[in-house]
């Protein structure tokens, strides 16, 4: 609906908990897949979009707008943070040695 609509470009923002996360990563694959340039605006754990706005106005919000991130990043991000760090740097030295 929204591409029929010429949407081709969308920043989500969602509650900074795991919920919100869940919400994010599941809407940015579907407006992805339809063929929508998505980015993921990030809050801190436990801050909500509403409010945020209502406390801080859209001068809030600006810092994390500035460091959205374009989806694909964002899902690898969160993918990545299921793993410890030394395995992440083993993965990308073995990486290396290959190319």
């Amino acid at each position: 609906w929204l591409k029929k609509k010429g949407v081709s470009d969308v920043a989500i923002i969602y509650d900074g908990d795991e919920a919100g996360i869940e919400g994010a990563l599941q809407a940015g694959q579907y407006l992805q897949d339809v063929g929508i340039q998505v980015r993921v605006v990030e809050l801190p754990k436990g801050e909500d979009p509403a409010q945020l706005l209502q406390k801080s106005g859209l001068e809030g919000i600006k810092p994390y707008t500035k460091a959205s991130k374009d989806f694909l990043t964002f899902k690898a991000y969160k993918e990545l943070d299921k793993y410890p760090i030394d395995l992440i740097r083993q993965y990308l030295a073995d990486k290396n040695n290959t190319i």
